[in-house]
């Protein structure tokens, strides 16, 4: 220890005092410890026995890692009923595999055969068959009753651990010790635990693990206080059990267990195989058993009492140097001393963060304040809510001292606070932090991973090269920030511009608006928007001063109003020249001309011709249309615009009517009555009836007549022949006009057959 009265022995003896009043008050909140884990105290534990576990679960003792593994359970629906069961059973007792078994309705065979007549055997019969399998089920039921259970236990302490894991804990334990001690001290309680932990997946499958390395012996919380305990005898033999690597329970342990307690306590003692139910009296004679279990609990604070207790008997050892973080809390010291103390101790003073730190990540003004007290402090204490940063900080802390050549301890009460950590830390970096976390497996694996990378970036660091590339990022760092430099400069000079008042940008137009800073500017522009949205965009290259003046404009707004489409003509008009217009005399001779010309045809044309005059192009073009297929159908009705008779037919006339508009009535009558005649040639054709060719019988009266009616028939044959025409192809060439075209005019082929065998007889006499 430091020589007496100087300020190193002040330090010390005051660290010294904090450390044991923390041991004193860690010893008092055990000493009052739980020896029964069965009580109704409200910090009992939970605990889960090995002998007790449901069947389909195992547990194996041997493993080095896994305890025992479970998954979730789900539940399976009774066998269905049968449908001639459901109104002779109670349907609501099917689906509880606890309770009783479901039962006919019917107390005994003889109410059934009264109540039921000839399908009572076969309901029987049916039901038998149907309670086999609900009992199968029942039972299976049961059992995944009871592995949903422990799944819901273990479910719910690997959550509660998740975001508790500074106040509760899962242990292994062995050694049952269930003793009616003196005093009225009753201890069911195990001897010696060790950390496990629980694991839950994304499959929900919880997977329960040890934690090597974590065993104690607990033998002050059952005994301590009693006369007939003795600690210091079983010393050894403590240590060996917390040293032992053989997993729980296990034959070495349990027999270790035994020689610890022969040598630690001065009463008698029974060993038996299986533990006693709580729910009889706890034996007179101290009883040992291995009684495996699960519990979970309340942390134990015996290990931070026991750091305590080692820390300040380091501290009362001789020639120990002044712990300068712990007594920098209870002694007021000046920066000197300090500094002194780490010199003294070997260790880094001063600014450790250089002039330049690498900061991978942006920091605010709080936090580079931080960072100014650690250039001048050996330890700060930093304070705040989830989310303000604290992390943050931290990560950058890391990173500007491993670049400094520092190595960097952070410890926390939680893993998850590390692995959080170490996430924020940039890649590059990351791979040179070594994390040391729970003592899972998984926590294993990681370690050992961060070590490889971390021995493996030694091994191939290449001290030249690194060299130049670290001269190579500081030449690009410090351009980078030449190149902030400037854009900060222009984003200062661009605020400042914003600041600045402007006089009216369109003096001409009102000088009270569209002046003022810029932002109020564009404010005032948008403001009008609504208004002025009808102009279009002012090219960028035009003037700043309108092209017309306030007179020229207010002239074009005129003519704009006053546009029409004889003046929109215009503008695509040519003004000929003098040679290509007509001289004075030509111009009054075509003038003339034109005018006896108009006058010529208003007194030919009719009033229908004056009506058409009036007409717009489209619709005489559409008048023209009809007028085509007017004459077509003309065509195709055996009427020639040649013919005489044209004014005379029907078709004629109808035609002219409708340009007239006269005898609408009429036309509107036939129109309606146009059908009838088809309809009246369907119901002849119904009946069986066609078109006839009367031919008169030939007497001496006629046959002169006969004679002229042979030599016409003759002469029109002539006349086909010349033309190469056969007469019973007349009905072949068109069938418009015809009353039956669809029957291939028949009564023109029937007239030419009968001109043809009329001559080829003889001429009557």
């Amino acid at each position: 220890m430091a020589p007496a009265g100087g300020r190193d022995s002040e330090a010390l003896q005051k660290t010294s005092s904090l450390v044991n009043y923390l041991a004193d008050l860690t010893n008092a909140a055990n000493k009052n410890p739980l020896r029964d884990i069965t009580s109704d105290h409200r910090d009992a534990p939970k605990v889960i026995w090995f002998d007790d576990l449901p069947d389909g679960i195992r547990v194996d003792p041997t493993a080095d890692e896994t305890l025992l593994q479970v998954r979730p359970v789900r539940n399976a629906p009774p066998p269905d009923v049968p449908e001639h069961l459901r109104d002779h059973i109670e349907v609501s007792t099917i689906a509880r595999p606890d309770g009783p078994e479901p039962k006919l309705r019917h107390a005994n065979e003889a109410a059934l055969d009264e109540q039921v007549t000839e399908n009572a055997d076969e309901i029987t019969r049916t039901f038998d068959r149907w309670l086999a399998r609900w009992r199968a089920w029942a039972e299976e039921a049961r059992r995944r009753k009871r592995q949903r259970e422990l799944y819901e236990q273990l479910e719910s302490a690997a959550r509660e651990l998740e975001q508790k894991d500074d106040e509760y804990e899962l242990v292994v334990a062995v050694g049952l010790v269930s003793w009616a001690g003196p005093n009225d001290r009753d201890i069911f309680r195990h001897i010696l635990v060790e950390q496990a932990i629980p694991l839950l997946d994304d499959s929900g499958t919880v997977t329960v693990n040890r934690i090597p390395g974590k065993r104690r012996l607990e033998d002050r919380e059952l005994f301590d206080g009693l006369p007939t305990y003795h600690p210091e005898r079983g010393k050894a033999h403590k240590e060996e059990l917390k040293k032992a690597s053989s997993p729980l329970p296990s034959t070495e342990s349990m027999e270790a267990l035994q020689e610890w307690m022969g040598s630690a306590l001065d009463v008698p003692f029974v060993t038996r195989n299986a533990r006693s139910g709580r729910g009889s009296p706890l034996p007179e004679t101290l009883t040992f058993s291995p009684s495996p279990a699960l519990v979970l609990r309340r942390r134990n604070s015996a290990l931070i009492s026991e750091a305590y207790q080692r820390i300040a008997e380091k501290l009362s050892a001789p020639d120990t140097p002044v712990p300068v973080a712990l007594a920098q809390l209870v002694v007021n010291t000046e920066r000197h001393e300090r500094d002194h103390w780490l010199a003294v101790q070997g260790a880094e003073r001063g600014d450790v963060l250089g002039e330049d730190p690498l900061f991978p990540l942006p920091a605010n003004n709080e936090q580079s304040r931080v960072m100014e007290l650690l250039r001048t402090e050996t330890g700060i204490v930093v304070q705040g809510p989830p989310g303000t940063g604290k992390t943050h900080t931290i990560a950058n802390l890391v990173s500007a001292l491993l670049a400094q050549g520092q190595r960097v301890l952070v410890t926390s009460q939680k893993d998850q606070a590390l692995r959080v950590l170490r996430d924020k830390i940039p890649a590059e970096v990351r791979k040179l932090c070594v994390l040391l976390a729970g003592g899972s497996k998984d926590a294993a694996v990681e370690l050992e991973r961060g070590l490889d990378a971390l021995s493996q970036a030694v091994a191939s660091t290449d001290t030249t090269s690194l060299a130049r590339t670290a001269a190579g990022l500081r030449a690009e760092r410090d351009r980078l920030r030449d190149e902030s430099a400037k854009l900060n400069a222009r984003i200062m000079e661009l605020r400042e511009t914003e600041q600045l008042i402007f006089p009216a940008v369109a003096p001409g137009y009102d000088r009270n608006l569209y002046s003022g800073t810029l932002a109020s500017i564009v404010q005032q522009v948008r403001d009008g928007e609504p208004f002025h949205d009808w102009m279009p965009p002012v090219p960028e290259t035009a003037a700043d001063t309108p092209p017309l003046s306030e007179s020229e404009l207010i002239e074009l707004c005129k003519l704009l109003a006053d546009r029409n489409t004889a003046r929109a003509n215009r503008l695509h008009q040519e003004i000929p020249t003098a040679k290509d217009l007509p001289s004075p005399a030509d111009l009054a001779s075509l003038v003339r001309e034109e005018k006896e010309a108009e006058a010529a045809a208003d007194r030919a044309a009719s009033d229908v011709a004056r009506q058409l005059a009036q007409l717009p192009d489209a619709q005489l073009e559409f008048l023209d249309q009809l007028r085509k297929q007017l004459h077509k159908t003309l065509r195709k009705c055996r009427f020639s615009h040649d013919d005489s008779s044209f004014e005379e037919e029907w078709v004629a006339r109808a035609v002219r009517d409708r340009l007239a508009n006269r005898n609408s009535g009429l036309w509107a009558h036939l129109l309606e009555v146009r059908e009838e005649p088809q309809r009246l040639q369907e119901r002849l054709r119904q009946q069986g009836m066609g078109p006839l060719v009367a031919k008169p019988d030939i007497t001496a009266e006629n046959v002169d007549i006969a004679r002229g009616w042979l030599r016409s028939g003759r002469s029109l044959l002539d006349y086909f022949e010349k033309r190469g025409q056969n007469p019973t192809d007349l009905g072949e060439q068109t069938s418009e006009g015809c009353p039956e075209p669809a029957r291939g005019c028949s009564c023109r082929r029937r007239a030419a057959q009968d001109l043809r065998t009329a001559s080829s007889r003889p001429e009557p006499d």
